[in-house]
């Protein structure tokens, strides 16, 4: 916490922070975890959805190539991502995108339930070219 204030006119207790009128404050929370909350990201979900409808409109056509490339490309450079959650999630985008060519069906647009363990062996040597290849 940081206040442009005395120590005497400033008061926090009972997590309430109580100042003077028009003293300026700044409170911060930090949150530590060891695994994100949420994996899915508003351009991937539309990517992986948009791909569905490219293969069921043109089958396995060049739209949906093009569309889960993009789709795996995008996760595999994130800035939203570690180094090696980038390769979870291209991993797990490129299982759902490809549930369509398996499966016949739209892939499940709710969430990732194919997220590798971070301590998954087979990342350490997973590249966007062996996984795009596929």
């Amino acid at each position: 916490m940081v206040v442009n204030a005395p120590d005497a006119a400033v008061e926090f207790s009972g997590g309430r922070l109580r100042t003077a009128p028009g003293q300026d404050f700044l409170v911060l929370r930090l949150e530590c975890r060891t695994e994100r909350d949420d994996w899915r990201f508003p351009d991937l979900v539309e990517i992986v959805r948009r791909s569905a409808e490219a293969f069921f409109q043109y089958g396995d056509g060049q739209a949906f190539r093009d569309l889960r490339t993009d789709a795996v490309s995008r996760a595999w450079n994130s800035p939203d991502l570690t180094p090696l959650d980038r390769k979870r999630v291209g991993k797990a985008v490129m299982q759902e995108v490809d549930d369509v060519l398996t499966l016949g069906i739209v892939p499940d647009v709710i969430g990732f339930d194919r997220i590798l363990p971070a301590d998954d062996p087979g990342l350490a040597t997973l590249n966007l070219r062996d996984l795009l290849a596929r």
